[in-house]
């Protein structure tokens, strides 16, 4: 039996709109077919460096070269015998004119989704990102327009919309590409803005509502009933409308919106405890700035229209939050407490002259999404509080549910918009993310937003854009559990322009642990690679290998040999190191630090027992990559360190600072971790949040309370404590001697959204004028990594990641990378910039050097290498007038000998056979350890570490790719080569399903349909291609 996939796989012509250069790209290819997933490959022609094809077809990343670029893609499905189609596509790659910060991720609260057909649609949320999509979702892009401020909810008609934000409300004539701010004082519920022409329109605004006469201009204030408060509004057309609140309020209009009087037409007491209820006094009032609750879902406590008087919401008596019409008919969303009152619907069909209960299939949640498609029958429920969608077919007599199911209580869907088809829909899923306890109330101030999409009617939903996922899909078998979308980072590290790392927890209960993220393309898109269950530091020591720690009593390192991919713990490593016993007590790892690929440090705390909070001080180094490491200090049980988090930062092999992130503490080696001497701050009490030094002289230290300090000795002598902020500073990065970046915050004090600081000092100096606006709201900026001065990376609290790009005629530190040298043999580059400029003068200014080599001002390295590793180290190039460049170098230094691969070529394979091909490597040590470099193995292939590629190809082709193989040297030595993989088989050409196409006059096109080569095309091709 031959499956055949219901949609043939091909790859249509695309033209890809023009890229620019170190700025954010992305583009999905047209396609078709139905077995996922699918496997993209470039075979002929080259993208431009920084950019990849993602498994969805993406054309993704931040590009590092201009010009133009011709390439062909390959795709091949999952098909039982796989189907492939091929495209050649043209990139132009534009130069970038001025430079600045753009947002590559964002995730805080997605409120609002408009589409406009089933291609082009837009989002909106509470950072006042727009999130824009052009191909039903398949990508987002995103736009920072900063005027507008945190943006609220839509209201469209056709082409032409209206936006409520924090700085009024908005127009747009063109499918909000463009936006017009017509009236800043205006503003909004995020359910509470309807037009029903170009001119009129109505706004609830809490405690009143608004209407206009002239499209958004003006807004004048209705006439409402006293101390109404208002969730929602609604027009059944021009004249007629309702609006409701909490406590049954429930009002209407006859005049388009200019008067509105209490309706009693709703039937309350049909439900159970839906009738009248006596004040509850016991009920505090409190202010409001978001939305408050208690962990039952129910809203509490509002401010009225000012902010400053207070209305109660008794929790006994019912709340209208939602409504829909379709000409007469129409719904309404009704909301309590479950012990008193399970969320219903009201529906009329005569106009709103009566109403009639309709029970929902799950009665948790508020229910003020609601939208019904013309026919009044197929229909949609959900909103606030709430962790599932409801579908209608028959006007809301009976439903059915798709359940999110990772926190009811504290999740939001909103924006649920589904076309006219009654299948494609998209919604706007968030969990809580931060909350303020003000008892009895919680406050929930910020969401981790994410959009899911569904193409059979909300059966099922896929998610379409957040920060990866384990659970892609959701419907009534996959469930998620404990995924989130917009993690808070605690860790970030670029070792070049295209390939980082990114670490972060649920920005709200960080139970969930931890998730390390990897970008291949600079930025633009990340995947998931492994979860952690805590995180107090990390370090990648080359591309493939790094360490982390969780923090925990008792635990072990972790080390990874792949990325990141997976973890395994050594518990060889103790307090003693790895060749003594392990001490009686537990340790606990609190900071890693490489320097290279070689020499690298753990400190922690040997603990008395299991329980203890106190403990002294242990730092072990390892000199061989971690393999062994030994213990080069360690402090008595002293109480006073009260076993704070403790952070490393090291300049060489021997100079290095140790600080406490809890107390002004900071202790400086010159040994490289054997002693330590405390270095006096000058200010007592105050956590050390970082430390950064460009020399073993100048440094900074960052200090909790938004401070700065300075030094240029080493650490003798501080600057006095600047204070460049009331809010907190996190990180500090340095891509010269004189230029950097700090990242922080204005906290959340109390109900407050955060605000994210980033200065950028280009001579050396930080002050208070050198902050730097990403027109964001509600994140903050939590560590920085630059791998190169014309590319930066910033990421934060709820999913933010942002990105600095130079703009192209920027200086550049030349070249881009360092070929490698030897042991004992001279070896010898030069530096440069670009425009050159003879003036320019060159510097170390971080990481060390390979012992034996030297940097001189005019830029030559030169020496003889006198140890092995791959060494990391910061060069700056000065030029006067101009604000220079730097970039981080790897070298590789091999040992004396390396060794040899002595595989040449590689057997073909074939489709659906077992494949099994040995490697072989000699001339110096066993034992020989394999690594793909680059490129990729043939879908289905696997390469075993001990030199074996083995697996069942799936796909047809050519495969190209780099080889690694390290010896049993300390440090190994290492040598590479690439090798090729023809798998040949069964679908080497067409698919089946396009000869049938063509057989049956599908389409007219013969191209490579001719399989057997016998000049017709017919049935016997069919058979040549499920039997070659």
């Amino acid at each position: 039996t031959v499956f055949i996939a219901q949609e043939p796989l091909r790859l249509p012509p695309t033209t890809l709109p023009p890229a620019t250069h170190r700025k954010t790209y992305l583009k999905s290819l047209d396609m078709t077919g139905d077995n996922r997933p699918f496997a993209f490959r470039v075979i002929d022609g080259a993208l431009p460096q920084g950019m990849i094809i993602d498994e969805l077809g993406v054309v993704a990343g931040t590009p590092f070269e201009t010009g133009a670029f011709s390439f062909t893609v390959e795709v091949t499905d999952s098909n039982c015998l796989p189907q492939r189609a091929a495209q050649s596509y043209a990139l132009q790659v534009d130069e970038l004119t001025t430079g600045g910060w753009e947002v590559q991720h964002s995730g805080n609260r997605i409120l609002d989704i408009h589409f406009f057909d089933d291609t082009q649609g837009i989002a909106i949320g509470l950072s006042g990102v727009f999130y824009d999509t052009t191909d039903g979702g398949r990508c987002w892009t995103l736009r920072n327009p900063e005027a507008l401020g945190s943006l609220w909810a839509f209201c469209w008609l056709g082409d032409e919309g209206w936006l409520s934000g924090s700085a009024g409300i908005a127009h747009s004539a063109d499918r909000g590409q463009s936006w017009e701010i017509r009236n800043p004082d205006a503003y909004g519920m995020e359910n509470g803005l309807v037009f029903v022409d170009s001119l009129h329109g109505v706004n609830c605004v809490g405690g009143g509502i608004r209407y206009t006469e002239d499209g958004g201009y003006t807004w004048n204030d209705a006439e409402t009933p006293d101390e109404s408060y208002y969730f929602s509004v609604g027009l059944k057309d021009a004249m007629t409308g309702w609006a409701g609140g909490p406590d049954k309020v429930f009002d209407k209009t006859t005049d388009g919106g200019k008067t509105w009087t209490p309706d009693p037409s709703l039937p309350w007491e049909s439900l159970a405890g839906g009738g009248a209820a006596s004040p509850d006094d016991t009920l505090a009032s409190a202010p409001m700035m978001a939305v408050a609750a208690a962990r039952d879902g129910r809203i509490r406590c509002l401010a009225t229209q000012g902010g400053d008087a207070r209305i109660r919401n008794d929790l006994r008596i019912p709340d209208v939050n939602g409504m829909c019409f379709v000409g007469d008919t129409g719904w309404i969303g009704a909301q309590g407490p479950g012990d008193y009152l399970p969320r219903r619907l009201f529906k009329t069909t005569n106009g709103g002259q009566s109403w009639t209960a309709q029970p929902l299939a799950i009665t948790q949640g508020n229910y003020d999404e609601i939208q019904f498609l013309s026919d009044a029958q197929r229909g949609w429920a959900s909103g606030l509080f709430n962790d599932s969608i409801q579908r209608t077919l028959d006007g809301g007599a009976n439903w059915s549910v798709t359940s999110f199911r990772l926190n009811p209580t504290l999740m939001f869907i909103r924006g649920v918009q589904f076309l006219d088809d009654g299948l494609t829909g998209w919604a706007a899923v968030s969990v809580v993310g931060r909350t303020f306890i003000e008892p009895p109330y919680e406050v929930i101030v910020d969401n981790e937003g994410s959009i899911w999409k569904s193409i059979n009617g909300g059966e099922a939903w896929d998610y379409q854009y957040g920060w990866p996922v384990r659970a892609t899909r959701v419907d009534s078998t996959e469930i998620p559990d404990n995924d989130y979308y917009a993690p808070k980072f605690s860790h970030l590290q670029f070792l070049d322009e295209e390939h980082g790392w990114a670490i972060g927890a649920a920005t709200y209960a960080n139970e969930r642990g931890y998730r390390i993220y990897r970008t291949r393309c600079g930025g633009a898109r990340w995947e998931l690679l492994s979860e952690l269950r805590n995180l107090e530091s990390a370090w990648f020591r080359t591309p493939d290998t790094g360490y982390a720690l969780d923090g925990w009593p008792e635990h072990p390192p972790y080390e990874t040999y792949d990325a990141g991919r997976t973890w395994r713990p050594r518990f060889d490593i103790s307090v003693n190191g790895t060749t003594g016993t392990l001490l009686t007590g537990s340790s606990k790892w609190m900071s890693v630090h490489f320097i290279d690929d070689q020499v690298g440090w753990l400190v922690g705390y040997q603990m008395t027992n299991e329980f203890s909070t106190y403990g002294g001080r242990v730092v072990l180094r390892t000199d061989d990559g971690g393999r062994a490491w030994t213990r080069v200090f360690a402090d008595a049980d002293i109480a006073s360190y009260y076993m704070a988090p403790l952070g490393l930062f090291f300049i060489d092999r021997q100079t290095g600072w140790m600080f406490n992130k809890n107390t002004s503490l900071l202790y400086r080696t010159d040994n490289g971790g054997e002693t330590w001497a405390t270095q006096d701050l000058g200010i007592y009490g105050v956590g050390v949040t970082d430390v950064h030094f460009v020399s073993p002289d100048k440094g900074f230290v960052l200090l909790a309370g938004g401070r700065l300090l300075t030094t240029h000795d080493g650490g003798a002598m501080w600057s006095p404590p600047l204070a460049l902020t009331s809010g907190e500073l996190h990180d500090i990065e340095m891509i010269s001697c004189s230029r950097g970046w700090i990242g922080g915050e204005i906290p959340p004090f109390e109900r407050a959204v955060a605000t994210p600081l980033l200065y950028e000092s280009r001579d050396g100096e930080f002050t208070t004028d050198s902050v730097t606006n990403l027109g964001l709201i509600g994140h903050s900026v939590q560590r920085f990594a630059v791998a190169e001065s014309s590319n930066a990376w910033a990421v934060g609290a709820f999913g933010l990641c942002a990105k600095y790009a130079a703009p192209s005629g920027a200086t550049v530190l030349t070249p881009s990378s360092l070929g490698a040298g030897r042991v004992g043999e001279a070896y010898a580059a030069q530096f440069g910039v670009v425009p050159a400029n003879p003036a320019a003068t060159y510097a170390l200014c971080g990481g060390a050097l390979p012992p034996g080599l030297t940097l001189e001002a005019d830029g030559r390295l030169h020496g003889e290498p006198a140890a092995a590793a791959t060494f990391r180290f910061l060069v700056s190039a000065d030029v006067p007038g101009d604000v220079g460049a730097g970039r981080w170098f790897l070298l590789r230094i091999e040992p004396a000998q390396s060794p040899v691969i002595d595989t040449a070529s590689l057997p073909d394979g074939t489709v659906a056979e077992d494949y099994a091909a040995d490697l072989a490597a000699s001339g110096t040590v066993a034992p020989y350890e394999w690594e793909l470099a680059s490129g990729s193995l043939p879908p289905g292939l696997n390469l075993l570490g001990y030199g074996v590629i083995a697996g069942v190809p799936a796909a047809p082709g050519l495969w190209t790719f780099e080889l690694r193989v390290r010896d049993g040297q300390a440090p190994a030595g290492t040598a590479s080569r690439t090798l090729s993989i023809q798998i040949n088989g069964r679908f080497a050409g067409p698919s089946i399903q396009d000869l049938i196409d063509y057989l049956l006059k599908r389409h007219n096109d013969p191209t490579g349909l001719d399989v057997n080569a016998d000049g017709a095309i017919d049935t016997a091709d069919i058979i040549r291609l499920i039997a070659p």
